[in-house]
């Protein structure tokens, strides 16, 4: 039982995590592709 519960916790870091990515990743979308779009002219 304990060590379901740990690997529940761990799986719950994991899931805020990707999420954390996630938001970064689309915040920063519009940047990188402002960036790609200026090199690419």
């Amino acid at each position: 039982m304990a060590d379901n519960q740990n690997f529940r916790e761990e799986s719950t870091n994991w899931h805020l995590l990707l999420g954390a990515l996630a938001f970064v990743g689309i915040a920063l979308l519009p940047v990188v592709l402002a960036v790609i779009q200026f090199f690419s002219k």
